[in-house]
């Protein structure tokens, strides 16, 4: 009896959290989010039909709109990687087709046996599962194959998202080969995954507010052709030591590679690692290192720091700092006493 109310309030909470998170998302009124909230709200619908279905016996449709709700969360899941990943918007015909199993479930929810000892059932359920899985892999493939540069946490959020509901699914398929006795262990586990998947929503919540969206999804500019302008901004500020000048911004560089400011930042970003900031002080350091290895010891630390491309001793000194780990004057000292011997 003990047992069986702690799952009742595990199942509850869990079912709870993908409620109102689903609610919340469908708030926010945005495309990713709103595909995302129509998952969580059918999933926590999937969820129910099993949470009712340990106590009682139910009727045949409500068994059956439970699949049904089950059968509409992978391609869900798709589409919300689509969203995320691919820049082409799919025709409405194409997203509608990945529907068909769950609407037939939904439409004929009371004719279809749901017997589970019939051989129909055992087919059918088969076919459920291997329809969820599917898209599993479906969803990891787009992840991998995206069009459009992402920020690395929405890349993570989406994979660690897919990997949740392909828990639930093993959790699912093993209670139906009879390898987990227990039925109510689907509920828990998603339940659990639940708490997980909110944590670590909090966590990225830019993804949801935009932020992540505005900085790196609003942009034509593929994976691969990120790396081929990197490479021309490098070549560029190289070639002409731009980062010599104190004054060098996002703005001056953008004609000179025909690419907008934002564009620029957002490959530094996704291709270097790094912000515009720190990209541009990192040439600085380096021609900084070589004045202070080979100029006289009485010049002035300040007099390397304008030739480097820094407008103060100050910025120079947190910038010098932040990449050697050591102050300017250390550096020279141990540069100086190495030549020495």
């Amino acid at each position: 009896m003990i047992i069986k109310l702690l799952i009742a309030i595990i199942s509850g909470i869990g079912l709870g959290i993908s409620l109102f998170f689903g609610i919340y998302l469908l708030r926010l009124k945005k495309v990713q989010n709103t595909i995302l909230g129509i998952l969580l709200i059918a999933l926590t619908l999937r969820i129910t039909k099993s949470v009712f279905y340990n106590y009682i016996e139910l009727p045949v449709f409500i068994k059956n709109l439970g699949l049904a709700a089950n059968l509409a969360v992978g391609p869900l899941l798709y589409i919300y990687g689509r969203s995320l990943f691919i820049k082409t918007k799919p025709q409405l015909r194409s997203v509608l087709f990945h529907f068909i199993p769950c609407s037939i479930y939904a439409i004929f929810c009371n004719v279809i046996p749901n017997d589970i000892n019939s051989a129909f059932w055992k087919l059918s359920y088969s076919f459920i599962l291997v329809h969820s899985f599917s898209y599993v892999i479906a969803s990891l493939f787009i992840s991998q194959k995206q069009q459009i540069t992402v920020n690395k946490k929405v890349k993570e959020w989406y994979i660690l998202l897919v990997s949740a509901l392909c828990l639930v699914w093993i959790v699912y398929a093993l209670i139906f080969m009879n390898l987990i006795p227990v039925y109510s262990a689907g509920v828990v586990a998603f339940s659990i995954l639940m708490f997980i998947i909110l944590f670590l929503a909090f966590d990225r919540k830019g993804i949801f507010d935009n932020t992540y969206k505005e900085k790196y999804l609003n942009s034509n500019i593929t994976i691969e052709d990120g790396e081929i302008h990197l490479n021309r901004i490098r070549k560029l500020i190289e070639e002409n030591d731009l980062y010599l000048d104190p004054n060098l911004k996002l703005a001056s560089l953008s004609p000179r590679l025909n690419l907008s400011p934002k564009d620029i930042s957002m490959i530094i970003n996704k291709h270097a690692d790094k912000n515009f900031s720190s990209f541009i002080n990192e040439y600085r350091i380096k021609k900084a290192k070589e004045f202070l290895s080979t100029s006289h010891p009485d010049t002035k630390i300040l007099a390397i720091a304008l030739d480097s491309g820094f407008n103060s001793l100050s910025s120079f000194n947190v910038a010098f700092k932040s990449f050697t780990k050591s102050t300017p004057s250390e550096y020279r000292l141990k540069n100086i006493t190495r030549i020495v011997s």
